[in-house]
């Protein structure tokens, strides 16, 4: 996934359309790597005809490694850098910025019901009771450069 300037390719540049399968980034250098795992389990219990229990659990771990560049204007918009890169602001010269991304993340999570059905009258009602717990932990490094 990539994102391109809005000038070139939803509106007109004097240098023409950018193509929409042109790739900013470097083969070389980007990278998306992902590892998870979940475990998880449900459980029901009928009581009788109108009352139940539920119970669903779920543990999950999640590691990433993300390294990509994306643009992010024309060197021509950025007073400081535009003369020295596009001097003749032809608006052909696209920066690009680059981030990574190292993290972790450990999530646990169990949902506990108990549900009945009653009847008052013609009108059926199903009542619940419930409590939900979540824990997530997330260890992170992330950097990220601008031109």
């Amino acid at each position: 996934l990539q994102f391109l300037p809005v000038e070139g390719t939803l509106t007109p540049n004097k240098n023409g359309k950018i193509s929409d399968s042109l790739a900013i980034g470097n083969p070389n250098w980007e990278t998306f790597e992902r590892e998870q795992v979940s475990l998880g389990y449900e459980f029901s219990h009928a009581f009788n005809d109108t009352t139940s229990f539920v119970q669903a659990a779920r543990y999950s771990e999640m590691d990433v490694k993300l390294r990509q560049m994306y643009s992010y204007v024309y060197s021509a918009d950025v007073p400081a850098l535009g003369p020295a890169l596009d001097p003749s602001n032809e608006r052909k010269t696209i920066l690009r910025g680059a981030s990574t991304e190292d993290g972790s993340s450990d999530a646990f999570n169990i949902d506990n019901r108990l549900m009945h059905q009653v009847n008052w009258g013609s009108v059926e009602h199903n009542l619940m009771l419930g409590i939900d717990f979540q824990m997530i932990s997330i260890d992170g490094k992330d950097f990220a450069n601008d031109p």
